[in-house]
Order: structure tokens, then sequence, then C-alpha cells
């Protein structure tokens, strides 16, 4: 291994990429406390990340062994890359991406760094998402929020493609509001770019993330309907190419031919083969489960806290990290609810539509894990999310935080003792 090649990888990739984000898109008062939280964060996620990749370098259930398995093949073609890809995942974006990392480095470490970065980019994008819909105040907790949502660190600690998917859906959500809120066109090649990343890495999730761009678009109609009822003719070419491109990308995701070019085959493709016949799976899963479960377990994160009982392993890593989320975000995200239930009509269109787009991608990822039957994987990208909820609702308790977050832990303590006690944990 080159040491040239890994010293460009953890200076470039792991810190300079997110601290030049943080600082370009900080607000003057917050370049320092920016740069330094971002700069702390990827020295600890680092450090914690050789601390259980020494432990438990694999997680267990096969998928990230066959990433690493793939990024080490080194095919000496783009097409033969895609072709190897294709053969052993079924889904070649994330395995191509580790082949290029390991053009860099080709430890197992190293290329799980990579998610640590993408992990804390994520947290930047919440804080540029926060500074345009709300305020310099909401964007810095958004970013603290999300740099804190530790049931996602669970998939930078294994060689999962969950964190790549998060953080295109987390910057589609972000271009499609720069579009909204500056007009600046750009945005929506960005999209486009969004979507075709999507395609190679969860075909199934562009239907979500394409709900996602329609509502957030609905919600913030009083924002962008004005300007463009003024329709000169540069609007009118752009009105036309946002329908060109949504049109063109549906073709592209309902060609079969061009999807099995792409290496995208079996249960990930949208053919007769494809998706339809794995969700007939995970419905014949769901059957005779109660249907309450989905939501409880996609609230609470009550996979991860049953696994606690397990010996050590990465089962238990998940259980700790969901234990943060379940003593203090859900509480202020369940508050962040019923503040906007009881205030909806007295708020401002502005502090409405982000309630309003931020509930219903939960909504939309809550109801994917219905569809999937799954609380776990396919649920990490709205962690984000829910997170930012979460800081809405510590902005409006206001001085009652400590008293109402006292009262969840004992009220969430006994009732978890009670579900250990029930189910034999």
């Amino acid at each position: 291994m080159d040491e040239l090649s890994v010293f460009f990888y953890v200076t470039v990739i792991l810190f300079a990429l997110p601290l030049v984000y943080a600082i370009r898109i900080a607000k003057p008062e917050h370049e320092l406390i920016l740069g330094i939280s971002t700069s702390v964060a990827i020295i600890a996620f680092l450090l914690l990340l050789y601390v259980v990749n020494e432990a438990i370098p694999f997680a267990g259930g096969g998928d990230d062994e066959l990433y690493f398995d793939i990024s080490n093949i080194g095919p000496d073609s783009i097409e033969s890359a895609f072709g190897v890809i294709a053969f052993y995942a079924q889904q070649p974006g994330y395995g191509f991406l580790l082949m290029v990392v390991d053009l860099f480095v080709h430890g197992l470490y190293l290329k799980k760094a990579l998610n640590v970065s993408l992990f804390v980019l994520d947290a930047l994008m919440w804080y540029r998402i926060g500074l345009l819909t709300a305020n310099r105040k909401i964007a810095l907790r958004f970013f603290f929020a999300v740099l804190f949502a530790t049931p996602l660190m669970h998939y930078f600690l294994f060689l999962f493609k969950d964190m790549t998917i998060t953080i295109v859906q987390t910057a589609l959500l972000l271009w499609t509001l720069d579009f909204i809120f500056t007009e600046r066109r750009r945005n929506l090649l960005l999209i486009f770019f969004g979507f075709l990343m999507t395609v190679m890495l969860r075909l199934p999730a562009v239907l979500l993330e394409g709900a996602m761009v329609a509502g957030v678009l609905f919600f913030y109609r009083h924002v962008w309907f004005a300007r463009w009822q003024d329709a000169s003719l540069t609007r009118v070419v752009v009105g036309i190419g946002m329908i060109a491109g949504a049109a063109f990308l549906y073709v592209i995701v309902t060609n079969s031919e061009f999807i099995q070019l792409l290496g995208i085959a079996g249960t990930r493709s949208f053919g007769d083969e494809g998706l339809s016949s794995q969700v007939g799976v995970y419905l014949q899963k769901a059957q005779g489960s109660p249907l309450f479960i989905v939501p409880v377990f996609f609230l609470i994160t009550l996979n991860g806290l049953y696994a606690l009982s397990r010996p050590l392993s990465a089962d238990i890593i998940e259980g700790l990290s969901a234990l943060p989320w379940i003593y203090v975000g859900l509480p202020l995200f369940l508050w962040s609810a019923y503040y906007f239930l009881g205030n909806w009509r007295a708020m401002l269109s502005r502090e409405k539509a982000l309630y309003l787009s931020l509930f219903f991608i939960t909504a939309l990822f809550l109801a994917q894990s219905i569809v999937v039957f799954d609380t776990t994987r396919w649920r990490m990208p709205g962690i984000p999310v829910m997170f930012a909820l979460s800081a809405l609702g510590w902005t409006t308790l206001g001085n009652r935080r400590g008293l109402v977050l006292a009262t969840w832990a004992v009220g969430i303590s006994l009732l978890l003792g009670l579900y250990y006690f029930t189910s034999g944990g």
C-alpha cells in the first residue's frame, strides 16, 4: 500500500472534505464552533471505530464481509467492475465506491472510515438545511442533533452501505430546499444525480425519495409558487426540464434492460421477478403480527434493545446505540409532534412547512418499514430527520426540558423492564 495514497485518503477524504465544507457553509459566528466540532467528531469517531473494529470487525450478517471481499477483487476496468459486483451483490453502487477506495487504501478499518466522513458531512448538511428553513440557532441544533444520532453510528462502525444511502437522501432534501429558496438551477442537476445514485445503491428507495421531493415542494409552495407565477422564459424552460427529467428517471427505473446493464438484478429491481415478489415475501413474514408492532419498533428501536441480552457482538453495539435515542431523542420527538398538533394553526407558513416536511418524510419511512416489514436498515436513512424533529422539540420545550426528560426516563425504564421480563430477555 503506497504511503502517499494513504496520506491523501486520510487528510483529504476523511478530514479536509468535511472541514472545508463546514467552513464554506458556516455563518461567521459559527465558523469556530463548527470547525472545532467537526474536527473533534472525526477524531473521536475514528478512535471509536478503531476500538470496535479490533473487537468486532464484522457485524455477522454477511453483507459487510461480502462488500469487503468485493472491494478487494480489483477488476481491470469499469465494465468488469460492474460485472463483478452485479454477480456478487445485485446492487453495484456501494461495491463500486469501495473499489475506488481500494485504489488508495486496502485495510478494513480505513474502508470503514469513509462512512465516518460521510456521517459528519450528513450532520453538516443538516446545518445548511436549518439555515434555509429556520434560523441560525435551529441550524446549529440540527447539526449537533444529527452528530449525536447514535442509532446511525452503528452503520459506520461496520462496512454497510446505509450511511451512503443516508447522505444521498439528505443531499436530495438539501438540494430541493436550496432550489426552493434560491432558485439555483444547478440544484436540478444535483437532484437528478442524487436519484441516479440511489438507483445504484437501493433502487426501491427511489420511490420514497420521489415522494419526499414532491412533498417538500408542496409544503413550501408558498415560497416558490408566487415567483413562478411570473412565468419568464427561463422558468418555463426549467419547468419543462424538471418534467422531462422526472419522465427520463421513470424510464430508467422501469426499463429492465437498462437496470440489468447497471448490474441491478433479482429482488433489487422493479420487474415482475424483483421488488414485487420480494414485497410479497415481506408481507408473508408480517402475517400474524399485530398491526401496531412495526410503528412501535420503528419509534422505540426495540430490535437493538432486545439484542443487549446477547453475548458480545454487533447486536450489542446496535442496542447501546439505541439508548440515547430512547431516553433523550424519542421524548423530544414526541413533544415536537405534540407541539405541532397544538400550535399549527398559529404557526407562520415557513415554520409550519418545516414541521410538515419533516413529519411527512418520517411517515414515508414508517410506511416503507411497514411494507418491507423491517425497522432496522431500511429505516436508518430516516434517522437524521427524526433527530432534527427532536432538536425542534428541545427548542420548544424551554425550561421544562429537565422535568420532562427525567419523568420520561423513569417511565420508559419501567416499561423496558417489563418488556424484558415478559419477553424472557
